[in-house]
């Protein structure tokens, strides 16, 4: 008989474990996909601010030789991205595409050749920029150092405002995650309440009837984390393919970290649901079931 209750429950449980296990990769798909977000909210927030150059306005007596070793010498210091050398001939060309000036009516080029430094973001604070612009400014090839400061605060303050806002978001999402993902097994646990009472009133001991629950809570929570991190990558993919501009360079392992996390929890939210919701029929009577 008892062998026969525990077939039938089985049968009864298969369709809310499945149930489960759609509603739980679907959350788990929802929360990989705020997080991804926010990956690429912080490297894009970091693309902007690198994007703002600092402009080393050349002496008119500094040969092409001394500049390119000077360009060359900055590519190898650890706050310097990306540098481009630009001529006197190349900057009048700029002001002229740009402003619509025509250069040519004058006798000379006033302008000056510079090069066009992009810092990476760890050096782009107020401090640190300062105090390297200072040193920048006393090479002997260096006639000016000059940058937007304007844009750099605005797009700055932006960039903190920005993390803010997505850091609550992405607080509360993962917070109405969990919430759902419990009770979606706890509402699949309840078609099983009758033979987890069953089971205790023929006298098996609390272990013996959480165990299996907890095997299957494990085993769902791993299928949900893999259907959720490959509809995850699958998105991702997608995204990089159909929007080239939102390629932002990222590096394997905080992806990697994506989808432990969204495997992670899979796993622990399952076997702690599963096993409080075990916990709570055992200590229920029998008339209370219903």
């Amino acid at each position: 008989m008892a062998q026969q209750a525990g077939k039938q429950g089985t049968k009864r449980s298969k369709p809310s474990y499945t149930y489960a296990i759609i509603s739980v990769t679907i959350t788990l798909f929802i929360l990989g996909l705020v997080a991804s977000f926010m990956l690429y909210s912080e490297s894009g927030s970091r693309y902007l601010v690198e994007q703002v150059e600092i402009n080393l306005e050349l002496k008119a007596t500094a040969s092409e030789v001394d500049i390119l070793q000077l360009q060359k010498k900055l590519d190898k210091e650890p706050y310097v991205k990306a540098s481009m050398y630009v001529s006197k001939e190349e900057a009048a060309k700029i002001t002229m595409d740009e402003l619509g000036a025509d250069l040519s009516l004058l006798d000379y080029n006033p302008l000056f050749a510079k090069l066009a430094l992009n810092f990476t973001s760890e050096y782009l604070a107020p401090d640190s920029l300062e105090k390297i612009t200072a040193e920048l400014g006393k090479n002997p090839l260096v006639a000016d150092v000059y940058y937007d400061s304007g844009t750099l605060g605005l797009v700055s303050k932006g960039v903190k405002q920005a993390g803010i806002v997505i850091s609550v978001l992405g607080l509360m999402i993962l917070v109405i995650s969990l919430t759902l993902i419990d009770n979606t097994i706890r509402l699949s646990m309840y078609s099983n309440r009758f033979l987890i009472k069953s089971m205790q009133l023929v006298g098996a001991t609390r272990w013996f009837i959480i165990k299996p629950f907890i095997m299957r809570g494990l085993l769902n929570g791993f299928i949900s984390g893999t259907f959720a991190i490959i509809a995850l990558a699958g998105a991702i993919y997608w995204l990089t393919q159909a929007y080239p501009k939102f390629s932002i360079e990222i590096s394997l392992m905080k992806f990697g970290a994506v989808f432990l996390g969204v495997m992670a929890v899979g796993l622990l939210i399952s076997t702690f649901s599963t096993y409080r919701a075990v916990s709570k029929y055992l200590t229920l009577k029998l008339d209370e079931l219903y």
